[in-house]
């Protein structure tokens, strides 16, 4: 009878060993599990957060591969289809850029490089932006009254044939025609990449 309760004291004693490492390591394979999902879903958070981070940033930051002129017309994005450049006889340099019946043309008076040059009133350099639809004519000028604004000629590679630079601002008022862009049309953070020289 002792005999009995010895093995049946160890039996039980034995089951509870069991049953306390059955609880504790089904815990720890629980809590392991857990933090390989966290870890797993905390991995695809942050990879999420940086490409998100990344795309955000880099919203500031214009980019060209290809020859453009772009910039932002009464708070609308503006993209030309087609561009050119031409060095003019006198020494100054038009760039050109048009889109459907819009052309933006920019006059600058000298060729010099990084140098921050003013439009304004009868001022040699000037920037003009043209509506020409079939049955009107818009045009917006800084050359009259009111007009100002500011670009920077970067570089022009006469072995490759192209300008580029950029428009920090414009303010032209309406000169000729009905309004398109309200009575004055503000153009800013333009650039002109590559463009190429025509003649």
């Amino acid at each position: 009878m002792l005999l009995i309760f010895i093995i049946e004291k160890l039996i039980n004693s034995i089951k509870k060993v069991f049953l306390w490492f059955k609880k504790t390591f089904a815990l720890f394979v629980f809590k392991y599990i857990n933090l390989l999902i966290i870890n797993l879903y905390m991995k695809k958070i942050v990879i999420i957060l940086w490409v998100a981070v990344s795309l955000v940033s880099c919203g500031e930051d214009v980019k060209f591969n290809d020859p453009a002129f772009q910039g932002v017309v009464n708070n609308e994005s503006w993209r030309s289809t087609s561009r050119e450049a031409q060095l003019n006889t006198d020494g100054s340099i038009t760039i050109k850029g048009m889109r459907g019946y819009e052309t933006m043309e920019i006059q600058i008076a000298t060729t010099a490089l990084n140098d921050t040059i003013s439009f304004g009133n009868n001022n040699s350099s000037f920037a003009k932006f043209t509506v020409n639809a079939p049955e009107s004519l818009t045009i917006y000028e800084t050359s009259s009254a009111g007009g100002n604004g500011k670009v920077v000629l970067e570089e022009i590679n006469l072995l490759e044939g192209f300008v580029s630079g950029k428009v920090l601002f414009f303010n032209a008022p309406i000169t000729f025609g009905l309004p398109i862009y309200e009575n004055s049309l503000n153009f800013y953070d333009g650039r002109f990449y590559r463009v190429p020289i025509v003649n």
